[in-house]
């Protein structure tokens, strides 16, 4: 009698463990790692800081791109980095025929969070530094970069083309808080689940 309780001791030391561990592996979500790259327009949104004494022609319309690794967790909220490139603004001057330019652009360096609402809709928040570089063209060149903090805000719509491939349409309002530079832009993305466990 001894011996048989022993074994069914054993038999369930050994058996719930196995099914404890079946039925979390069956409960467990998806994870999985997706890279979005894209580009599109920026808008300027703060004061260019063109000299008060000299008639300078600003240009607020400039390029932007992103580059964005998320971690996709089995839940709603998800982390990643983004990196990417922005033009704040440009201008021009004509000074009695002496021409210059300047142009003011910003490398983000982000910590992003994300949720999903009503399975396409994705809302973005993310914090960090921003590299921002000036280069003004007169009588020669002059670069200079300052680390700035500050923050992004995003609104996404995804449009799935294969379980791991999709286009999303972007707004997004970026804020260096230092230079008082701030953008608003529309970007398209290509979204790419490339690793999934």
């Amino acid at each position: 009698m001894s011996n048989n309780r022993y074994k069914i001791i054993l038999w369930l030391f050994f058996f719930i463990p196995v099914v404890v561990f079946s039925q979390e592996e069956k409960e467990k979500g998806e994870y999985a790692l997706v890279a979005f790259v894209g580009g599109g327009i920026s808008f300027f949104q703060g004061h260019a800081g063109t000299p008060g004494s000299l008639n300078a022609v600003v240009n607020r319309k400039a390029p932007i791109g992103t580059v964005r690794l998320m971690w996709y967790p089995d839940q709603l909220l998800r982390v990643g980095v983004e990196s990417g490139w922005v033009k704040f603004y440009s201008y021009k001057i004509d000074d009695n025929g002496v021409k210059s330019s300047t142009q003011i652009t910003g490398t983000p360096i982000l910590v992003v969070f994300s949720m999903t609402f009503l399975n396409h809709l994705n809302v973005y928040g993310g914090t960090g530094t921003y590299l921002v570089q000036s280069h003004l063209d007169y009588n020669g060149e002059v670069k200079a970069t300052v680390a700035s903090l500050g923050w992004m805000l995003a609104a996404a719509y995804d449009i799935p083309l294969s379980q791991n491939v999709g286009i999303t349409s972007e707004a997004k309002w970026l804020w260096a808080s230092g230079p008082k530079n701030g953008s608003i832009s529309l970007q398209l993305h290509l979204r790419w689940k490339f690793l999934r466990w």
